[in-house]
């Protein structure tokens, strides 16, 4: 790879919109560190201001959207003029790089998604017709750049592999100071009766459905009602505008509603208003929230796509959930009546944006994804790490063991890549963030394990005939199928057995021979271990599950569900329970009863959480209905994430599940076990604590008695720290593999 890439950007030429003030901020920086050429498929608004800025700039001009001579242009200039990779934004170019031969070029064509495709073209002739286009577009070209987190979330959910895809902000010249002409002179030039005593909304959009200009005037007929101490105004063209002036019209609204048109001096626009507005109903992240912001605008936005990654509501601007225009028109009417939020707002949004949305930052994180997708494009081997698991099944403990070995590894090498088995491939990798294959599908399955370096247990008690034998002869014959395929293999923090059937010993002994790193979470499983093979030295770990902590949109999640359920952080405990086979008659009873004792003398509220909705959500629900004290059941909290920040905030874990048993102890929260399974018991016990008692044998009395011993003994996890640094041994050891 060279010191500096050179770098082809492919784009329409016709762009007036996102597009152009993303390329525009791009290359101001890009330029400074990279080789660049600008390749434009038709003269427009974005070729003729391009022209003026120091860029190579190359004209292949199209006759037709559908002219493909460009294409083998385009071949001819990458192979003579020796580019590292190609960038391709919006439908157009994306049409004519999907047709580009990566292999024979030898280099990788990306793309730069700048919002949700299904939502860019508004017609019903456009959308049948060239969103279709754009989507087997971005299905070919396999490496993608989102401009927020919502798009590449977006991307996911719709099937592209996480992997290759990036995520880099939008950012903009804050630096550079921007000319433009006083408010008496813009008024004067579009004739608007200016009335500095007045507050002036402005937006800058598109003319579209999408960007909700209905909503706009909507809202100001609202305020209109209320006060006329505020005009509306419109900057943009599209497909809608009569059908809007109309709506203005209707709205008796029209004489204080201004529609612009096309405005090409933004800035002489944003001078004139006092309030930047948003009402899209998707956006990526819109480079008209920035240009208010350099312009030091208070903001209003409906809360889409990245937005909220800026705009924090009554803090720096309003924002409001679109459609909600009763919600809009009262903060649009708050800061008509606190004109000083006006300038607080927009000195606040200023500071925010010129942190974190520069342009220079914007330069260099495309730079960092350039050289991560030629490193990709380049590799033998597609994955490093191929993990199986009980993964896909909305198994709380294996989900969170997974998201923790991942981050984990991660925090090695963020570039490292990652596959995962999975019962449900699109679930697991819009809740993992990596690749993610169907664990039955044996085509695909045999191909990723000849395409990765390292196949791995991630965690969780996989070596059992308890479930059932089928289970254990797919862990068994996967791992030895890789085993012959040349890769290496670990087994990362497994529990191991029991085994119902002897004949099932014979088999994960020939595994455990053969693997090339074996580490148990538990005692028992590591002795086990031993008295099955001896070949391969075990090592003795701890559950990977010590070592997660639920991110800070858990944490918001979480907050809003107590605040809508009029609950307080330490006023509640959490309740996890399950179906079992052998649960006694009276169970539900007492654990209610249980419930009731504690939320009487600790005064909490108690939370159920059905972690796997088929088989808790029944017991949940009847333990919760024969409680005397309030109870929750947080049906919409049965994430990993969510549910340890709902522990966290805890005062009290009851559970039947290892996993919020586990958490609760690595965030020093007291808890019960209700030991259903040996692997509940033997991890209470392994913490060299006694705080669970067997589920068949509970009674309410010796219950109520060990909830007071948890209670009283809440500080008392001394081997915690142990505990952890036995859990962090599973990635020192599949670091010593890379």
């Amino acid at each position: 790879m060279p010191e500096k890439l050179k770098i082809m950007h492919i784009i329409s030429g016709g762009d007036k919109g996102g597009a152009k003030t993303h390329m525009f901020a791009l290359l101001d920086e890009l330029c400074k560190i990279a080789d660049v050429t600008v390749v434009c498929l038709m003269k427009g608004v974005f070729y003729e201001e391009i022209l003026e800025r120091d860029v190579r700039t190359v004209l292949l001009e199209q006759r037709t959207r559908f002219d493909f001579s460009v294409k083998k242009k385009l071949e001819r200039m990458i192979v003579t003029e020796g580019f590292d990779i190609v960038n391709a934004h919006g439908a157009r170019a994306n049409f004519i790089a999907m047709f580009l031969n990566q292999k024979k070029l030898g280099i990788p064509v990306i793309t730069t998604v700048h919002s949700d495709p299904l939502l860019d073209f508004d017609t019903i002739t456009k959308k049948l017709f060239f969103t279709n286009i754009n989507i087997m577009a971005l299905n070919r070209l396999d490496y993608k750049i989102a401009v927020t987190d919502s798009l590449h979330d977006l991307l996911v959910e719709r099937g592209y592999e996480p992997n290759n895809i990036r995520t880099v902000r939008n950012g903009m010249d804050f630096e550079t100071e921007e000319a433009y002409c006083s408010k008496e002179e813009f008024a004067e030039r579009f004739n608007i009766p200016y009335d500095p005593s007045k507050v002036y909304f402005g937006i800058a959009a598109r003319l579209v459905h999408v960007k909700g200009i209905d909503q706009f005037i909507k809202i100001a007929a609202r305020v209109l009602k209320k006060t006329d101490d505020a005009r509306f105004v419109i900057i943009g063209e599209g497909e809608d505008e009569t059908m809007l002036k109309e709506l203005a019209q209707q709205l008796g609204v029209a004489d204080k509603v201004y529609f612009l048109g096309f405005v090409k001096e933004v800035y002489d626009f944003l001078n004139f208003v006092d309030v930047n507005m948003l009402t899209s109903l998707s956006e990526g992240f819109p480079y008209s929230i920035l240009e208010g912001a350099k312009a030091k605008k208070a903001t209003v936005t409906t809360a889409v796509g990245g937005i909220p990654l800026l705009i924090r509501d009554g803090e720096n601007g309003y924002m409001y959930e679109s459609g909600n225009i009763d919600e809009a028109t009262d903060k649009l009417l708050d800061l008509i009546s606190h004109r000083e939020k006006l300038t607080e707002f927009g000195e606040k949004i200023y500071v925010d944006a010129k942190r974190d949305f520069s342009n220079k930052t914007l330069a260099n994180n495309y730079y960092a994804s350039y050289q991560s997708f030629i490193k990709k494009f380049n590799r033998k081997k597609k994955y490093d790490i191929l993990l199986s698991g009980y993964y896909g099944f909305n198994n709380f403990g294996d989900d969170m063991v997974a998201r923790t070995l991942i981050t984990e590894l991660k925090k090695l090498d963020s570039e490292l890549q990652i596959a995962v088995l999975s019962n449900n491939p699109r679930s697991t990798s819009v809740s993992l963030g990596v690749d993610s294959t169907d664990r039955y599908n044996l085509i695909k399955l045999a191909r990723n394990i000849k395409s990765s370096n390292i196949y791995a247990y991630g965690g969780g008690t996989l070596l059992t005939d308890i479930t059932s034998r089928k289970s254990l002869q797919y862990y068994t014959t996967t791992l030895m199928y890789a085993k012959r395929q040349g890769l290496k293999t670990a087994i990362i923090a497994n529990g191991l057995g029991p085994f119902i059937h002897k004949s099932s010993e014979k088999p994960v002994a020939k595994v455990l021979d053969k693997v090339d790193m074996l580490a148990f979470r538990d005692n028992n499983s590591y002795e086990y271990s031993k008295r099955l093979s001896g070949k391969v030295k075990p090592h003795l770990t701890a559950d990977l599950a010590l070592l997660f902590e639920p991110s800070e949109k858990a944490m918001k999640k979480t907050a809003v569900f107590l605040e809508k359920s009029s609950v307080n952080n330490k006023e509640y405990f959490v309740v996890s329970l399950r179906e079992w086979r052998n649960i006694p008659r009276d169970y539900t009873n007492t654990i209610a009863a249980a419930c009731d004792y504690i939320a009487d003398k600790y005064k909490l509220i108690p939370i159920f959480v059905p972690l796997q909705p088929s088989k808790d959500t029944r017991i949940s629900e009847e333990v919760a209905a024969k409680t005397k004290a309030r109870s929750i059941v947080a049906h919409e909290l049965n994430d990993v994430d969510s549910v340890c920040a709902l522990i966290k905030g805890a005062d009290f874990t009851l559970a039947m599940r290892l996993h919020p048993l586990i958490y609760s102890y690595s965030a020093s929260i007291p808890f019960l076990g209700l030991s259903y399974d040996e692997k509940v018991s033997s991890f209470i016990k392994e913490v060299e604590r006694d705080d669970y008692l067997e589920v068949n044998d509970i009674t309410l009395e010796p219950l109520k008695k060990k909830i007071d011993k948890a209670f009283t003994d809440r500080n008392s996890h001394e081997s915690l720290e142990v505990m952890k640094q036995r859990a962090r041994k599973n990635i020192e050891l599949i670091s010593q593999l890379l």
